[in-house]
């Protein structure tokens, strides 16, 4: 139902190139998705799935692993960024930073507008 080993590599192979190894499972994962109309590879019990299928059961589920780690690094930077934004306002509201009468700091002391 999807690429076998030997195909997924075939196109990277036609320009001498060493094949991408996610990008092989990517393919991999797309076919099944066709085939199947959902990447749901884990779904089946482990019985019934051919080596392949455990192969990219594996893989998916890693990369829904990476996501989820991937969307939570963002979140934090978002909220870090957020959190030293409201303390830039807040310190030059307080009239402890270097602001001009358009709300930017002066000679550089900070980054930030109001």
């Amino acid at each position: 139902a999807f690429l076998p080993e030997s195909s997924a590599g075939e196109e990277a192979e036609k320009d001498d190139e060493l094949p991408n190894p996610w990008m092989i499972m990517y393919e991999r994962l797309k076919a099944y998705t066709e085939a199947n109309g959902n990447c749901n590879v884990h779904i089946k019990s482990t019985a019934a799935r051919t080596e392949e299928e455990t192969k990219l059961t594996r893989w998916a589920s890693s990369q829904r692993v990476e996501l989820r780690k991937f969307e939570e690094q963002r979140r934090r930077e978002d909220k870090e960024a957020g959190n030293k934004a409201n303390e830039a306002y807040a310190t030059a509201s307080r009239g402890e930073s270097e602001v001009d009468g358009e709300g930017r700091c002066s000679e550089g002391s900070c980054v930030w507008e109001f």
